[in-house]
């Protein structure tokens, strides 16, 4: 028989798990009008494959946060993209941040995914891989040079596409994604939605 003491602990272990889920659920983006969040809980039921194409999409959004958190601010390591980008991706996020900075160029706004969709998902290889098509809303973003003239490319467009390949060598582990391959020009083609 229960007691009332192992009732009010049972319980308040469930209401402390509920709360530690629900706080990750608090800080995901938002995905071409849907909550990472929704994705994520969808992804628990969900096939490898949707799994995996969620998994990747939301690690998308993480990686233009961060893109843009590194240009808006100095002062945050340029090893904040290590979490949401490996290879070349790597190696041209920092490159290019780091040219930025020593310009002294000013960023603000942020790059803003607004409709993202998996195109080919494999998951029979190592590492797993999902190529992700993104349309990205620049059009906030606002880039000077120290002196107050604008380093925006001429005519950019205010939504512009990427092809991403997103890998994961420790699939089925979701921590293992990251961006590979990023191949979007920020001032190139127009997109209505990815």
């Amino acid at each position: 028989m229960r007691t009332p003491l192992k009732l009010a602990i049972a319980l308040a272990a469930t209401v402390m798990i509920t709360g530690c889920g629900s706080e990750t659920t608090n800080n995901t983006a938002v995905i071409g009008g849907e909550s990472s969040s929704s994705a994520k809980t969808s992804s628990n039921n969900a096939n490898p494959q949707q799994a995996a194409s969620e998994q990747a999409i939301a690690l998308v959004n993480r990686y233009f946060q961060t893109i843009s958190r590194l240009d808006a601010d100095p002062t945050v390591t340029i090893n904040a993209v290590d979490d949401v980008a490996a290879g070349q991706a790597l190696t041209t996020a920092k490159a290019d941040v780091t040219t930025r900075r020593s310009q002294g160029i000013v960023i603000t706004g942020e790059i803003k995914v607004v409709d993202a969709k998996a195109a080919e998902v494999r998951l029979d290889a190592k590492p797993a891989s999902v190529q992700v098509h993104a349309c990205l809303d620049i059009s906030t973003r606002d880039a000077k040079f120290p002196d107050g003239s604008s380093a925006n490319a001429a005519n950019r467009n205010p939504r512009v596409s990427s092809q991403l390949t997103v890998e994961n060598p420790s699939w089925p582990d979701s921590r293992g994604w990251r961006v590979v391959a990023d191949t979007g020009k920020r001032g190139g083609e127009a997109c209505e939605k990815a």
